[in-house]
């Protein structure tokens, strides 16, 4: 009797059953039928576990190899690694479990490869030339290959092994472990993932070795590399002779370091280490939801993440305890720093060019840094530090927070020393203490507007240099020795829209203009308890004034004359109310 759904092949396996006993072996074709050949990898669990039957008398794993290999062909045989490689001359479509610990599985004779080499993990060469083909889905795993991940074995070769295996692309897991490496991973191509098992799984450079980078990837796409925690080892490596990169992406594109705890790398031969670099070329590459902790230490400072290329990302990150900079941005077009967060680094960010070419379009939209001590940078250094003529473009940064502890310099800083900064927006930046300035700029076309500045030891916001064409509106600013302060150089700007509360007993200014400066406009500005003056100037700058004072008009543009002449137009003036109380008056000449 069977039910109308059952398929004559099942009928015909439920008849075998029934003829056979429960403790029939189980056939090959059973086997895969039931499984498929993409999940055959699966079972493993099961046949240790003695859930699923082998068409295998009992006897030893060698006997049950040597006696059955040559006459069985609808088997699945247990044997080792060892003995699958000794093996002289399997029957056609055997199929073998390898027991041995970590690299269990089913394997498959190939009569027809006789070139395929034996990387442990998918192909076994035999004796007599035979191939044996791991059949598995999803990713390969780096035990398959030999990596034990205890902590103390070199598992460097079993994990290259295993990379080496994926010309076509897939995927390498780490499961949980500490896997020791003494000389770099490359990964060789393109379409590649390694993949760990979160904050259990622990790559970790070998104590005493001597090698810079400890995974890379070299101008491939498709790269992915997740999951895991890098760790440079910095405190077991005291011979090192480089600066140290935990991941490398160099000029690869469409590629991701996600989900990754990066630390302890440090820089060397006067270079910075890093702990994730998109460098080179890189091209639409993102790090996402990444930790950089402790890189660097005193004498060999390192960064969190630096990328250099085009339209890359730096995503949802925190950088703790970075010693040179926590997220950079560098010879780059088009790239972003977007959510992150940098605590007790030299740097929170910077956005700098120190190429021959121009770059144009960076961001910061979504930054905090708590506690910054870079004193010539500042906490956000953007610009081009050095003499290389190449130009930093239309860059922006927004939606930032800084609080200072004990650190020094300015909070951001824009300089210029070989190619110049055009086109810089700051926006949205809320600054708690400074070691010298708020902001601090040298920048043409620039805007700083809608700012919270606190409690700076000098200026709340400072030019520098050559700056034309400057608005700096609705910002607010308290303390500091001066609100505002435009050093010698500016010209073309437009003081618009602030509030500057001077500190009681602080000696302080609410504007001020050094040197000669020319067309600075100051229209609408609040400035209250400054010990000096609202609006002071050096001889020869007079600075063009418009605001209000006490329900008043406050100007430096008015004129006297002896007579006043004919009046021809006039003001009307309203009460708060709207009714009319007066005009006034506009001369055509003034005799």
């Amino acid at each position: 009797m069977h039910t109308p759904e059952e398929s004559a092949a099942d009928r015909q396996d439920r008849g075998e059953r029934n003829r056979e006993g429960a403790t029939a072996p189980l056939s090959r074709r059973k086997l895969l039928a039931a499984i498929g050949m993409a999940g055959a990898g699966m079972t493993a669990g099961a046949l240790m576990n003695g859930a699923v039957g082998l068409a295998a008398p009992a006897g030893s794993v060698t006997g049950t190899v040597y006696g059955l290999a040559a006459g069985c062909d609808s088997c699945v045989v247990p044997a080792t690694v060892a003995e699958l490689r000794a093996m002289t001359a399997p029957a056609a479509g055997s199929v073998f479990y390898v027991t041995n610990p970590g690299q269990e599985g089913h394997y498959a004779y190939d009569p027809g490869d006789t070139v395929s080499p034996d990387n442990t993990g998918l192909v076994l060469v035999g004796t007599a030339g035979s191939r044996f083909k791991r059949l598995y889905d999803g990713p390969v795993h780096a035990g398959w290959f030999g990596a034990k991940g205890d902590g103390s074995t070199d598992d460097t070769a079993a994990i290259q092994a295993a990379l080496n295996s994926l010309a076509g692309g897939g995927a390498v897991h780490l499961p949980s472990g500490t896997y020791i490496v003494s000389s770099a991973l490359s990964i060789p191509y393109s379409k590649v993932k390694l993949m760990g098992s979160g904050s259990s799984t622990i790559v970790k450079a070998a104590d005493s070795s001597n090698y810079e980078t400890m995974i890379a990837a070299s101008g491939l796409g498709g790269i992915e590399i997740a999951d895991m925690v890098v760790d440079a080892n910095q405190a077991n490596r005291p011979g090192l002779t480089v600066r140290t990169v935990a991941i490398l992406l160099a000029s690869c594109t469409d590629s991701s370091v996600d989900r990754c705890v990066v630390q302890n790398t440090v820089g060397g031969g006067g270079i910075p280490g890093v702990g994730i670099a998109l460098g080179g070329n890189s091209t639409r590459c993102k790090v996402t939801g990444c930790i950089l902790k402790d890189c660097g230490v005193a004498g060999k400072a390192s960064d969190g993440v630096y990328t250099s290329g085009l339209q890359n990302l730096i995503m949802n990150c925190i950088a703790l305890n970075c010693t040179d900079t926590g997220f950079v941005i560098e010879k780059s077009s088009l790239s972003g720093i977007i959510g992150c967060t940098a605590k007790q680094c030299g740097a929170g960010a910077a956005i700098t060019n120190a190429s021959t070419q121009d770059v144009t379009g960076n961001f910061i939209d979504g930054l905090t840094i708590y506690d910054w001590s870079a004193s010539n940078t500042g906490g956000i250094q953007i610009g081009t530090p050095n003499a290389s003529p190449g130009a930093l473009l239309n860059t922006r940064v927004s939606n930032v927070t800084m609080e200072r502890v004990a650190g020094s310099g300015p909070s951001v800083y824009a300089r210029q020393q070989g190619g110049k900064i055009i086109g810089l927006t700051l926006e949205n930046i809320r600054i708690n203490g400074a070691g010298t300035q708020g902001i601090l700029f040298n920048a043409s076309d620039i805007m700083i507007a809608n700012c919270h500045i606190y409690n700076t030891t000098n200026a709340g916001i400072q030019s520098q240099g050559v700056c034309e064409r400057v608005v700096i509106e609705g910002c607010y600013i308290y303390g500091g020795s001066f609100g505002i302060a435009l050093n010698t150089g500016i010209s073309g700007c437009h003081i618009v829209g602030n509030v500057m509360i001077g500190v009681t007993g602080q000696t302080n200014y609410g504007i001020y203009c050094f040197g000669t400066e020319t067309n600075i406009n100051c229209i609408m500005n609040t400035i209250e308890n400054v010990a000096l003056r609202k609006i002071g100037y050096d001889p020869g700058t007079t600075p063009n004034v418009f605001s209000t004072l006490n329900a008043g008009i406050s100007t430096n543009g008015t004129v006297t004359a002896s007579t006043l002449g004919v009046v021809a137009r006039k003001f009307p003036i309203f009460d708060k109310d709207g009714n009319s109380i007066g005009f006034i008056p506009i001369y055509s000449t003034i005799t």
